[in-house]
């Protein structure tokens, strides 16, 4: 048997999950559908994205293999930049405008999943990064 020592909570931490809501793709669609340009922050925006089924897997990997104590991450690959998303959306949704609308306050132009302390200690597992 496993002890937890005390630490009773496990944590997963998501990237954008397209499709669900506040989601950049429904809000895109909304636009499209207004006849509006969609709505981009910056050219240079990198975001990471999970599918809500990758999404549930990580809740529930986290509390098959979780002990206590742990961050499950999903590893999403590389970051993808939001400009070339919307033009494929448009694209797919047979043409439209993109309007670059600048930075919100305390945006960035691209994600961390993990600080560097705890790149150094994450273990790979499977599909998945377990921070102890």
């Amino acid at each position: 048997m496993i002890k937890n020592q005390g630490k009773g909570f496990i944590a997963v931490r998501f990237g954008n999950v397209m499709g669900s809501r506040g989601s950049v793709i429904p809000i895109w669609q909304n636009q499209i559908d207004r006849g509006k340009p969609i709505t981009v922050t910056d050219k240079k925006m990198m975001r990471y994205f999970m599918s809500i089924p990758e999404a549930v897997e990580l809740v529930i990997e986290a509390s098959i293999r979780g002990i206590g104590g742990e961050i499950f991450i999903l590893d999403m690959g590389q970051q993808v930049n939001i400009l070339k998303l919307a033009k494929e959306v448009l694209n797919k949704a047979g043409g439209g405008k993109i309007k670059i609308i600048g930075l919100r306050p305390g945006e960035t132009l691209d994600e961390k999943l993990m600080t560097l302390e705890e790149e150094k200690v994450a273990k790979k597992i499977g599909k998945f990064f377990v921070i102890k």
